[in-house]
């Protein structure tokens, strides 16, 4: 069922209940003073019979005219019966026992007049004296015109109530249809955007309702999705790139060593070959690294270890790699720091991955020259500050810097690929951690990576 029908619907169920409440309200409070209304008029009557049948050697003859004339106006099925009363002893059989009701009877001998129901009308019985003895006067009647309008009350609440139903029914749907609107003209613009035209948005009007925010959640998704359509066309650009050129040089030094009779030549060719090879198993390596991160689940591998020693381990083993390395670890603080200083929660190797990459950065950019770390904490995360001296990042390359196969102005005649920064980006983001960069050209670059404590 489409929403508009719902909406209808559920209104028109509300209406209907609301409606429904009022007419049996309305319907009670008729009946019942309808009902008041006939037995005051019994009760009268009651009077008036006993008055004409007990009491006409009493009366005037003007006066008894009067009384015949208001007691000729009798009410519809009218009937009356007269018990006699003595020493407080009602006499069944000086009356008609259809109306016999011993309970009212005792009550009316108590000065009180009782409404009751007998033989399909209702009936009143009142206790009167008389100089001629005393008696119980029972007057029944069936209200006719109180029925009649009743039943004229019903039929038009019930067609009033009918009518009423269909046009809220009508105007509910007009309103929905109004209301959901913008919504139908959504779905048009939805289903007009492909992978093709992700630059089309939806209308967000004013922005202040529920319709608006929704609209203008889709539009910040779709510009999630343009941006990943493009960054994965630009992957899929440089990824090639990456993969062509060394495979073009391997296939030419492996052609001009087919052909050349010289040995050394062949080994020229064969060193290149080599070369291009060890760059094309790093990439793929890189690659591989960067499809695990962003398929792995969150906290898969995980243990706790001391960030510190495996910052260490990384130092000595890239300073062994190179005489000419020069990192050097500095705490700050350090009188602060207990045995469970720098305890994080997290995959050692990809942490190991990450801080390589950057610490190879610093010391590829920096022309070899001295790279500082300093650990610290803060009141929520371990703080780990990468500093080097080198050449520094231009600002066109700083907000691009961790696109994958992305390589800056500086990079160019350097070896890489462009996936290590992305790489790390990657790792930090699934530890729940941060990374940023400062820097300044030709002063060098500071690489600030914050992992979040280890809550015991």
């Amino acid at each position: 069922m489409k929403i508009k029908y719902k909406i209808a619907a559920i209104f028109s169920l509300i209406f209907a209940l609301i409606i429904g409440f009022v007419c049996i309200f309305i319907y009670t409070r008729v009946a019942n003073n309808t009902y008041e209304q006939f037995n005051k008029r019994l009760l009268d009557r009651a009077y008036t019979a006993a008055k004409i049948l007990l009491e006409k050697d009493e009366f005037s003859k003007g006066k008894y005219e009067r009384l015949t004339r208001q007691y000729l106006r009798n009410l519809p099925q009218e009937e009356e019966t007269f018990f006699k009363v003595e020493n407080n002893e009602i006499s069944k059989e000086s009356g008609d026992q259809h109306y016999y009701n011993e309970k009212a009877f005792l009550k009316n001998l108590e000065g009180e007049h009782v409404f009751f129901e007998t033989n399909g009308k209702q009936a009143v019985s009142i206790f009167y004296e008389d100089n001629q003895g005393d008696y119980i006067t029972v007057v029944s009647a069936i209200d006719e015109e109180g029925k009649n309008q009743l039943s004229h009350l019903m039929n038009i609440l019930f067609l009033t109530s009918l009518f009423s139903l269909i046009l809220i029914l009508a105007i509910s749907l007009f309103f929905a249809s109004i209301l959901l609107n913008p919504i139908n003209n959504m779905i048009t613009r939805v289903q007009q955007i492909t992978a093709s035209n992700l630059e089309l948005r939806l209308d967000e009007g004013d922005g202040k309702d529920e319709i608006s925010r929704l609209a203008a959640t889709f539009n910040a998704m779709l510009l999630r999705l343009e941006t990943s359509f493009y960054s994965q066309k630009k992957f899929i650009e440089n990824a090639s790139h990456e993969l062509r050129t060394p495979l073009t040089i391997i296939m030419g030094e492996a052609d001009y060593a087919l052909q050349s009779t010289k040995k050394e030549n062949t080994e020229v060719a064969l060193n290149k070959i080599y070369d291009e090879a060890t760059h094309l198993n790093e990439l793929f390596t890189s690659l591989l690294h960067l499809s695990e991160v962003q398929a792995e689940q969150p906290n898969k591998g995980f243990e706790i270890f001391r960030i510190d020693e495996l910052i260490q381990q990384i130092s000595i083993r890239l300073n062994k790699l190179n005489s000419g390395n020069r990192i050097r670890l500095n705490y700050e603080e350090i009188e602060s720091f207990n045995e469970n200083s720098f305890e994080i929660l997290g995959n050692r190797l990809w942490i190991e991955i990450a801080i390589s990459n950057i610490l190879k950065n610093a010391l590829k950019y920096s022309g070899n020259e001295k790279v500082h770390i300093s650990l610290g904490q803060t009141s929520k995360f371990n703080v780990i500050n990468i500093q080097d001296f080198g050449s520094g990042i231009s600002k066109s390359d700083l907000d691009k810097i961790f696109t994958p196969f992305y390589r800056g102005k500086n990079g160019k005649n350097e070896k890489g690929h462009g996936i290590g920064l992305a790489l790390t980006k990657d790792i930090v983001k699934i530890h729940k951690g941060n990374i940023d960069i400062e820097t300044k050209a030709g002063q060098g670059t500071v690489v600030s990576i914050k992992f979040p404590l280890l809550q015991f």
